[in-house]
This record gives C-alpha cells, structure tokens and sequence, in this order.
C-alpha cells in the first residue's frame, strides 16, 4: 500500500516536472523569438544608422569641397582685383603720360612760333 502511494506520488511529481519542463521550453522559444525580433530590430537600426553616417560623410566631403572651391574663388577674385588696379594705375599713368605730351607739344609749337617771329 504504502509503495503504491508512493508509486503515485512519483507519477505525480512527474507529470508535475514534466508541465513545469513543457512550460520552461514555450517560455525559451517565446524568449528566443524576443531576442531574434529584438536582434532583427536593432540590425536594422544599425543599417539605418550607417547609411545616415554615410550621408553626414558625403555631406561634409561636400561642405569640404565647397569650402576649398570658395578659397579658390576668393583667390581668383583677389587676383582679379589687384589686376584691375594695376589696369586703372596704368591707364591713369597713361593718361597723365598723354596729358604731359600734349603740355610738351603745345609747348613745343608755342616756342617754334616764338622762335619764327
């Protein structure tokens, strides 16, 4: 009697473990279907996440680019400038040069009109 009870006790028990094991398994599986689902959604944040790293290093190659293509536009213009002040001083200096001559001419005329008489 007393090993039949004890015989039942023991299949109890066992089914007993054997719930408590099915039920340990459906939580893992539900565990490990969490993680490939969280493992997915950060694997495609990181994607996400490198294509916009990409982005913010095209955009400062860009901003790169642009600066040295103003550098190189602010030297062209520089040059520019200082060429059309040496244009105006040289077209000044002419024009003085010009003024000078006519003064030397006019001068010139007077004294041979003075030198006829």
């Amino acid at each position: 009697d007393n090993i039949l009870a004890r015989e039942n006790e023991l299949e109890k028990k066992s089914f007993s473990m054997e719930a408590a094991i099915s039920k340990a398994a459906e939580e893992q599986a539900v565990f490990e279907a969490s993680v490939t689902e969280r493992t997915k959604e950060l694997e495609d944040r990181k994607a996400e996440l490198d294509a916009f790293w990409d982005e913010i290093k095209d955009s400062v190659a860009v901003e790169e680019k642009r600066k040295e293509t103003a550098a190189l536009m602010n030297k062209v213009m520089d040059k520019e400038y200082k060429i059309k002040v040496k244009e105006d001083q040289m077209a000044e200096a002419m024009e003085q040069n010009i003024e000078k001559c006519k003064a030397d001419i006019a001068k010139a005329k007077r004294e041979a009109e003075e030198f006829k008489v």
